[in-house]
């Protein structure tokens, strides 16, 4: 063999092993380690407590009103709790939902599974846009909802709650704003209703659990989003705002003079 020749062949050989080596060496490499989430536990263990918030029971409970007459539906979601008295008692949630459900039927036309006679007078006074026949509250709702205007609404609930309930909230005005997108869901549809409810939180909310195609998704969603506000106060660390989904609670946990969620939640002007 000439040398020339065999200068090649070890060439060559050099050249595969080489090869060879880097290849095995870029396969066995392990890969890059990823650091641990310094907030994972504490997001994970504050979520638990946001779970069992007023905001996101209010949440549900808006679905618990669209699916009245779905008696499965609530079931599976879990949300016939929201129509025993002890479960409303014990969340110091003061909210007729009986009455609440004959509005939401009153609402959507679902007048033959109303409960209150007087609200199928309401229904057929709007429908007629005749509020003659009605008197106190049932007339100033009617009213309210003819000419869609939350005041009158507030006004008739108002006049409706129990005057012995101590309040720590503007409980009538936010459930005139329930009334209001209930109203517009049934009035007007999808797309009206989240026109109307832009920026209102949790007005918007409402309207994007009625149409969804997983509620409990946009729950867990809100659940997360509203937990992250709260660190990042809790941790003073502005950086957890970037992990906030929704672009209006993002922008309001930079707002340091929003101490807590109900600084903004349920505050329409």
């Amino acid at each position: 063999m000439s040398l020339k020749n065999f200068s090649l062949i070890l060439i060559i050989l050099f050249l595969g092993v080489s090869f060879f080596t880097s290849f095995s060496f870029a396969q066995e490499m392990p890969e890059p380690l990823v650091c641990a989430d310094p907030y994972l536990d504490l997001i994970n263990s504050k979520i638990e407590l946001t779970q069992q918030s007023q905001a996101i029971l209010e949440l549900k409970m808006f679905l618990a009103l669209n699916c009245v007459d779905m008696p499965e539906k609530l079931k599976k979601l879990d949300l016939d709790k929201f129509y025993q008295d002890r479960f409303l008692r014990q969340h110091e949630l003061k909210y007729d939902m009986k009455l609440l459900a004959d509005v939401h039927r009153m609402l959507h036309g679902n007048i033959d599974k109303i409960k209150d006679k007087n609200f199928k007078e309401v229904y057929w006074a709007i429908k007629n846009n005749d509020t003659t026949g009605l008197k106190g509250w049932y007339k100033d709702l009617a009213q309210g909802i003819i000419q869609e205007d939350r005041e009158l609404v507030k006004k008739a609930i108002n006049s409706r709650m129990d005057k012995n309930l101590k309040l720590k909230e503007d409980i009538p005005g936010k459930l005139a704003e329930l009334v209001m997108v209930d109203l517009y869901i049934a009035k007007y549809g999808e797309a009206a209703a989240k026109k109307f409810t832009e920026k209102r939180i949790p007005a918007k909310y409402w309207v994007e659990l009625v149409f969804a195609k997983n509620s409990q998704a946009i729950i867990n969603r809100i659940t997360r989003d509203l937990t992250l506000f709260d660190l990042v106060r809790i941790c003073n660390e502005p950086e957890l705002a970037n992990r906030i989904q929704d672009e209006d609670i993002k922008e309001k946990s930079l707002d340091k003079s929003l101490q807590s969620i109900y600084d903004f939640w349920g505050k329409y002007p």
